[in-house]
């Protein structure tokens, strides 16, 4: 190919943002990361996703007639989790 040509066909590729010769002095770089979030992935499914004892707790007080829903505190417990 003439070389007119082949500057507009191999144009210079911009660095990524995360790319390894980015990354401070000691730092791990991405493939340290990804195994991280892997890791942090594969505990978070082999953990229970509720707590049992908690849950079984209510199951009992709802049972027994001694649960009370206070409508002003689930409110407000609502609306702060949508804020948060």
């Amino acid at each position: 190919m003439p070389e007119q040509v082949m500057k507009h066909v191999l144009k210079p590729v911009a660095r990524s943002p995360i790319a390894p010769w980015d990354a401070p002095a000691g730092s791990r770089g991405p493939a340290a990361a990804d195994n991280s979030l892997r890791t942090v992935a594969r505990d978070m499914a082999a953990a229970p996703p509720v707590d049992s004892r908690r849950v079984a707790a209510l199951k009992a007080d709802i049972e027994a007639g001694r649960y009370r829903v206070e409508p002003d505190r689930l409110a407000a417990a609502m609306l702060r989790d949508i804020k948060a």
